[in-house]
């Protein structure tokens, strides 16, 4: 059985002498006696290395004060669960919380009578492996998940634009035609060649001049106006309002829809889940 390698008594000791400058103040903090806490804190060090005696006083090592600073942590997180009856996690890509997720949070918290504690994931681990791992609760993404393990509601296709910034060709964006595309080179994500859904309208291969492995990147790319991109509407309306990009006129191909995920063994909490998928419904449609 998985067990705290330091004893939380043991956290709270250094959390006491981290806050007081004397023994006693500690003992005082944690009502205990201060012989008592003297033993336990040569014990720490011993068993340790979280204390030293340094110019006759207790101190915390630097492992000691993350420590320290750890419990703090886990006192206030658990402070929080009590004090809400919702705790919601929530994984998606970064570009996709920023510009979509995070801006309609009050929504969601009006769906569970401003109860519900969120916390917004993009794992490392990747979308699924956090998801069947318990990282997070639901994943919002752009696409349908692959392990049958997770279940999934498709909400809506996912729009995408063609977009140069404005000053790239001087001419009107209303006069904009695919083949004024040959005067400027591609940006492209590493994993999205957008010549495959614009090659019958293109007539050409577009000269690539930048790859990136983020979609961040594709946009600050083209808002600084080192070329043209396909890339998902939601992530430059923004910018597209602003008139930091203006958007090529052309219909795009992409089968692609907005899915909310749970694990399949979560089936039970349909109103949980139908919550969630009625918000991110409603947040990407005011995109």
């Amino acid at each position: 059985m998985n067990k705290y390698t330091i004893a939380p008594d043991d956290c709270l000791i250094l959390v006491a002498l981290q806050r007081s400058s004397t023994l006693r103040g500690a003992a005082e903090w944690l009502h205990c006696d201060a012989g008592g806490l003297l033993r336990k804190i040569q014990r720490i060090a011993k068993e340790h290395g979280l204390l030293a005696k340094t110019d006759g006083k207790w101190r915390l090592t630097q492992e000691g004060q993350a420590v320290a600073a750890w419990t703090q942590e886990s006192i206030l997180s658990q402070q929080e669960i009590l004090r809400s009856s919702i705790h919601l996690r929530i994984a998606s890509t970064a570009w996709f919380a920023e510009q979509v997720l995070i801006p309609a949070s009050h929504d969601l918290q009006k769906l569970f009578g401003g109860r519900a504690q969120i916390q917004y994931l993009t794992p490392d681990q990747g979308l699924e492996k956090s998801l069947l791992s318990g990282e997070c609760d639901f994943v919002v993404a752009c696409h349908a998940p692959e392990n049958p393990s997770i279940a999934h509601k498709q909400l809506q296709p996912e729009l995408w634009s063609l977009v140069m910034a404005p000053g790239r060709l001087k001419r009107s964006s209303r006069s904009l035609s695919v083949e004024d595309l040959r005067e400027i080179p591609l940006v492209r994500h590493r994993e999205l060649n957008p010549a495959v859904f614009l090659n019958e309208e293109l007539g050409y291969d577009p000269m690539v001049s930048l790859t990136f492995d983020n979609l961040i990147g594709v946009r600050s790319a083209v808002i600084n106006g080192l070329g043209w991109s396909l890339v998902p509407k939601a992530l430059v309306s923004d910018d597209l309002k602003l008139r930091r990009l203006i958007e090529v006129p052309i219909k795009i191909q992409m089968d692609r829809k907005v899915c909310v995920w749970w694990p399949r063994h979560h089936q039970s909490e349909r109103k949980q889940h139908a919550a969630i998928c009625k918000w991110a419904s409603e947040a990407y449609s005011a995109i």
